[in-house]
C-alpha cells in the first residue's frame, strides 16, 4: 500500500491521475485492468468527496491509470487550510484491497 499526498486550490478544479503499479515488482498491477476503484476523502471520519468507476465518477484513461476530477464547486465544500485524508479502495472479483492512503491539503489558491 502506498501513502500519497494531494494538493488543491480553492480556486480551480482538483484532477489527478494515478498509475496503478506492484510495489514488489514495479510493473502495472496486473488485476487493475479489471477491477474497480473507489475513492474518498474524509474529515473525522465524515466523507467530503467520493469518485467511482462504477458511477463514471473515476476513469480509466488505461488498463493501469485512474483518474478522477472534483470541480471547483464540489471542492468548495472544503476548508481552506484543511488537510483531509484520501483512501482508494480496488475490488476485484477476489475481494477488496486498500490500494492506496494519503492527504489533501486545500489550500487558497489566490495570489497574496
Amino acid at each position: 500500500m502506498y501513502d500519497l499526498q494531494f494538493t488543491a486550490t480553492d480556486d480551480a478544479d482538483w484532477s489527478q491521475a494515478v498509475e496503478i503499479i506492484d510495489a514488489a515488482t514495479n510493473l502495472a498491477l496486473a488485476d487493475a485492468a479489471t477491477a474497480s476503484f473507489e475513492l474518498d476523502v474524509t474529515d473525522c471520519g465524515t466523507v467530503q468527496l467520493t469518485a467511482k468507476t462504477s458511477d463514471l465518477t473515476m476513469t480509466k484513461p488505461d488498463s493501469n491509470t485512474i483518474q478522477w476530477t472534483f470541480t471547483q464547486a464540489q471542492m468548495s465544500g472544503l476548508c481552506v487550510g484543511t488537510t483531509y485524508k484520501v483512501g482508494c479502495r480496488m475490488t476485484t472479483a477476489s475481494g477488496s484491497i486498500l490500494l492506496f492512503t494519503g492527504t489533501l491539503a486545500f489550500i487558497d489558491g489566490g495570489m497574496a
